[in-house]
C-alpha cells in the first residue's frame, strides 16, 4: 500500500542512491545534484542552505572538468 509518506520516502531514497553512484556521466551527476537541490530547498534552514552551497560548488567543479 502506498501513502504520500511512502512515496516521498522512496523519492528521497532514490536521490540518496543517486548521490552515492560512481562512474556516471557528468550530465547524469548534474541532474541528480539539481534534483537534490530542488528537494532540499523545500525547507529553509542553515543545513539546507549549506547543502545547496555544496551542490553549487560541486556543479561548478564538474562544469570546469574537475573530478
Amino acid at each position: 500500500m502506498h501513502t504520500p509518506f511512502t512515496i516521498r520516502a522512496k523519492e528521497l531514497m532514490d536521490l540518496y542512491k543517486g548521490l552515492k553512484m560512481k562512474n556516471i556521466s557528468t550530465d547524469e551527476r548534474l541532474d541528480i545534484l539539481l534534483n537534490t537541490k530542488w528537494t532540499v530547498k523545500e525547507w529553509d534552514c542553515n543545513l539546507t542552505r549549506e547543502i545547496v552551497d555544496l551542490i553549487d560548488r560541486e556543479a561548478n567543479m564538474l562544469d570546469r572538468g574537475r573530478p
